[in-house]
């Protein structure tokens, strides 16, 4: 999850650049596209690799501590859903006003993404580093149950 955690703290930037200095190049929206599409995707992965990881440490790890993880992974990819759609909307632009807006709008949802991730990381690390969730990846390490 490192990937899209990094990623969503970057698109802010790209938003503010697209709203302070108006691009009415269509390359330059659709590379905003694609890279906030590639964090969400990334994102995705992250929560199907999570819930597998979250099937070896459920005998490890309190199971609140794990479902607080897990839905504030699901509010950072509903927000870098939204983020995309805001970016979405700049590169169908037609006019600098609309562009302007959804640039607006991507830089306000780019903050709550990346507020939304930073959060997400941090309940991750806390599983791993602070409730064993490590354990059940380390070898030698009884199977869950056993």
């Amino acid at each position: 999850m490192h990937v899209p955690l990094g990623g969503a703290l970057l698109m802010p930037l790209v938003a503010a650049i697209l709203l302070a200095t108006p691009r009415e190049d269509r390359r330059t929206w659709a590379a905003a596209c694609l890279l906030q599409g590639a964090i969400l995707l990334g994102g995705l992965i992250a929560a199907a690799a999570g819930e597998d990881d979250g099937l070896a440490i459920q005998f490890l790890v309190d199971a609140e501590v794990i479902a607080a993880h897990e839905t504030a992974a699901h509010w950072f990819l509903a927000a870098a859903a939204a983020t995309l759609v805001a970016f979405g909307v700049g590169f169908a632009g037609r006019e600098m006003v609309r562009r302007r807006r959804a640039a607006a709008a991507a830089l306000l949802l780019g903050l709550l993404t990346a507020g939304l991730g930073a959060r997400a990381g941090h309940l991750g690390g806390q599983l791993v580093f602070e409730h064993g969730a490590v354990e059940a990846h380390q070898q030698g390490s009884p199977p869950p149950g056993g």
